[in-house]
C-alpha cells in the first residue's frame, strides 16, 4: 500500500480505507511503531479512549 524509507513514511487515510472496502473489511486496525522505541506517549500528545 504504502512505500517508506526506514525512517519513515506518508500514510494517507483514504488508502488505508481504500483497501479495507476492497476486500469487504468489517474492521480495520490501525497501530504505527514510536520512533524513539518507548511505547508511552510523549507530552501533548492527545489521548483517545473509547466508553
Amino acid at each position: 500500500m504504502i512505500r517508506g524509507s526506514i525512517t519513515g513514511c506518508s500514510v494517507y487515510p483514504r488508502e488505508i480505507l481504500q483497501a479495507a472496502f476492497t476486500v469487504n473489511a468489517c474492521a480495520c486496525i490501525l497501530a504505527h511503531v514510536h520512533p524513539s522505541g518507548s511505547v508511552h506517549p510523549i507530552e501533548g500528545t492527545p489521548i483517545r479512549r473509547s466508553k
